[in-house]
């Protein structure tokens, strides 16, 4: 069998039809459809039953408990019967001759390359129900939105780290692997955790040399929901170990990657210990030592906005108490008003660093600490 069709299913029993669809248009027929469903609540198998019933392809439909997404693709993995995998979500669909261009593609590097063992497999691109491509690059100040043309003529060869952190190749793209070199790539599980980013094993793969011939065509329909993956910016930090690991797979430098991990102690170190992150980023030695030390300059500087952060929500229950006292019209309003005009000059002085920090906090607790009532400043 040439092609296996992955599809990871989570409460999606109402879109996954679009996947279905589209297979069922496709002009290449040498496929299977894989379908991992990773602990829905929906109940999926009323809508997929029916098809292991009725389709002309064959389907492998698998019920798990949840484990996130890279958890599914492990499993598919094991399972695959296809010499290239295809990952296709349950909110999206292929375009009717994905198959057909994969089929180019994958002859076009197998017959006319010399370094084809190189190659984990070829690309295309995505586009949204408007027929954008998802397709962005970042200049100095400002961040295109998708929509961006890509950046080259007929095809780009690189891996897929690459492709974002080299060449600002930044967006959404379609891989079809060569099945036999992903199963070598499994995705790291740890217990309690059901969230791993793909980039961690494409930044593995990367520094293994595999590369990948993207083509600018697009072959598969993309839709961003609310309750996608993609919307939730927080659910890696819900997960530390996988973060940690995906952290250490980056392509940068160790004196960059620091960067990146003090970031990750900023968010994760009132919920787990300053050794708990620093071996989730696998530190030791010097590293740890230099990683140990902007920690404890991170601190020091966060008390520092503590402290001016206190004195702002000081300048700020005096304004809102005058300007009670003003609607009222108590008391001697035009010393009053003077008081109420320096105020507000002095609240227009705060540091943008001191703002940002006074949106990010509880000010409650901020002030008990600061007036020695909490001690702690993991409290906020």
């Amino acid at each position: 069998m040439k092609y296996t069709v992955f599809t990871p299913l989570y409460n999606r029993k109402d879109l996954i039809y679009r996947v279905y669809e589209s297979l069922k248009r496709q002009s290449v027929r040498d496929f299977e459809w894989i379908i991992v469903d990773d602990g829905s609540t929906d109940h999926p198998e009323d809508v997929i039953n029916e098809w292991l019933n009725n389709s002309d392809f064959p389907i492998n439909f698998i019920q798990k408990k949840n484990g996130g997404k890279h958890s599914a693709i492990n499993r598919a993995l094991k399972e695959a019967k296809g010499k290239y995998f295809i990952i296709c979500d349950s909110d999206d669909y292929l375009t009717d001759d994905a198959l057909y261009l994969a089929d180019l593609w994958i002859d076009e590097v197998k017959f006319f390359t010399d370094e084809y063992e190189y190659y984990i497999g070829v690309g295309g691109l995505k586009k949204n129900l408007k027929g954008e491509y998802l397709l962005w690059k970042e200049e100095v100040g400002k961040v295109n939105p998708y929509g961006g043309e890509p950046p080259f003529e007929e095809f780009l060869d690189c891996s897929i780290a690459e492709s974002n952190d080299i060449l600002g190749f930044y967006g959404d793209k379609t891989e079809i692997y060569r099945t036999e070199i992903f199963r070598k790539y499994p995705f790291p599980e740890f217990e309690g955790e059901n969230f791993l980013t793909e980039a961690a094993i494409f930044n593995v793969m990367a520094k293994d040399g595999a590369t990948i011939r993207y083509h600018k065509d697009a072959i598969e329909i993309c839709e961003y929901r609310p309750d996608g993956l993609s919307a939730d910016d927080t659910k890696q930090y819900k997960n530390p170990k996988g973060l940690g690991f995906a952290l250490q797979t980056r392509p940068e430098p160790m004196e960059k990657k620091l960067q990146f991990y003090l970031y990750y102690y900023d968010k994760l170190k009132y919920e787990l210990s300053f050794d708990e992150i620093a071996g989730n980023v696998g530190l030791c030695g010097k590293w740890l030592c230099e990683f140990r030390a902007m920690a404890e300059e991170l601190l020091e500087k966060r008390k520092i906005l503590l402290e001016e952060a206190v004195k702002s929500i000081d300048i700020l229950e005096k304004l809102a108490l005058m300007n009670v006292t003003l609607e009222k019209d108590e008391g001697d309003s035009s010393q009053i008003t003077g008081m109420y005009e320096s105020l507000c000059g002095t609240i227009c002085e705060i540091k943008p660093e001191t703002r940002e920090f006074l949106d990010a906090c509880d000010l409650i607790k901020a002030k008990q600490i600061v007036n020695g009532e909490l001690d702690d400043i993991k409290a906020l």
